[in-house]
């Protein structure tokens, strides 16, 4: 009966990959006060990576010293069989105190190296090699089987939706990706001066009546036929009514009607007014990191949050697997200017809750920014170790 000791830190990953690797049938947490929560996120994250282990908690001290954790992981040495040390996580001391044990105790050791992508032997006993599958020590055949639902659960959060599907609007996206010219007409017929949503926009029922009557005013044909293929477009440039049924109660409502009977039709009229405003970059930037073959797992408009009826369930642009850890990207289009550098500490914030604190962040911005902005984003980016992405870069890639 295979037992696999793990030390329980803010180190989530480092504990989630080898019971993923080991499979064990028991797993035992040595856990801080502190570090409760993360145990019991861990219990949850096992279940959802398929692993089938008992889990126990073998509580320690607020702050455990050397021979805290020895005396704690003896005790667990004498009740349980085949048992190997991953002295990983933990502060220092618990993770000195967890070597020199199964040193002495001549117990099989691991350390988990996600940069290098390798587990290393810790030289304590033979019998490591065997334990793992193949008797191989990368991490890659592990790190292809995680997910961005279990990463998430991992940090704590219970639920994360597979979010919308992207690929339709792929080539869409791209077209304007590599034509700013016709994505700024793209932009201006929905929100411009004389464009499909304008700014004095109130919600009526002539208002939508007539949307789905009339074409967009100004719609490049390129973008009305690549929308068309993907279904985001109707014919003609007009927006797809989702049904006739539905279209003839809305024509036959008078003017003054109550306008929450009016949010379904609202709702639909939006996918394509918001998808050109500025959603179609989303699309386009996880295609983008589909392309370039870094990452698994990529999802598009996600729901993240607690099973709770209270809890608030945040909308996330693309979340990914990239290596051991969560891709988290936040993508604007640009148009804030002074405003944009406010959004690093909200992607430093949401990256931080659902991918941990390893987590890949970028922060992902199409239009160019220039001058004092520019260097105001990239610095604030250095400081939060967000990567940023512009529209050249990703033009460039799909060149």
């Amino acid at each position: 009966m295979k037992t696999l000791i793990q030390l329980v830190s803010e180190q989530t990953m480092q504990n989630l990959l080898p019971a993923m690797a080991l499979k064990p049938e028991c797993i035992v947490h040595l856990c801080t006060p502190r570090m409760k929560h993360v145990s019991e996120a861990l219990v949850r994250a096992y279940k959802a990576a398929g692993v089938d282990a008992q889990v126990r908690s073998v509580p320690l001290g607020d702050m455990p010293g050397l021979q805290d954790t020895a005396a704690a992981i003896r005790s667990v040495f004498g009740d349980c069989e085949s048992p190997i040390v991953n002295f990983t996580g933990g502060t220092k001391l618990m993770s000195i105190a967890a070597y020199a044990s199964a040193s002495v105790a001549k117990v099989p050791s691991l350390y988990v190296d996600t940069a290098s992508g390798r587990f290393v032997d810790g030289g304590t006993a033979s019998g490591l090699s065997a334990a793992l599958p193949g008797g191989g020590f990368g991490l890659e055949p592990v790190m292809r089987r995680l997910s961005v639902s279990t990463i998430a659960i991992a940090n704590g959060v219970e639920r994360v939706t597979g979010g919308k599907a992207w690929r339709p609007y792929a080539p869409l996206a791209r077209l304007l990706v590599a034509e700013p010219k016709l994505e700024q007409r793209c932009f201006d017929a929905v929100s411009g001066p004389l464009g499909k949503m304008p700014r004095d926009f109130v919600l009526r029922r002539k208002w939508i009546a007539d949307f789905y009557a009339n074409p967009f005013p100004g719609l490049p044909e390129a973008v009305v036929r690549a929308g068309t293929e993907c279904g985001l477009l109707a014919l003609r440039g007009t927006v797809a009514f989702p049904n006739p049924i539905f279209a003839k109660e809305l024509f036959s409502l008078p003017d003054d009607t109550n306008p929450w009977r009016l949010v379904p039709a609202l709702e639909e009229a939006a996918t394509p007014l918001s998808f050109l405003q500025g959603v179609w970059w989303e699309v386009a930037v996880a295609d983008h990191f589909d392309r370039n073959g870094q990452c698994r797992d990529i999802r598009w408009s996600v729901t993240a949050g607690s099973r709770g009826a209270d809890s608030t369930d945040m909308e996330e642009d693309v979340l990914a697997v990239s290596g051991a850890n969560l891709l988290y990207v936040s993508c604007k289009r640009g148009g804030q200017r002074e405003k944009l550098s406010r959004f690093l500490e909200e992607t430093e914030s949401g990256a931080r809750r659902i991918g941990g604190s390893f987590a890949r962040k970028v922060f992902a911005v199409f239009l160019p920014q220039k001058g004092l902005v520019r260097n105001r984003i990239l610095n604030r980016s250095r400081e939060l170790r967000i990567e940023f992405l512009d529209g050249e870069t990703v033009r460039r890639a799909l060149a």
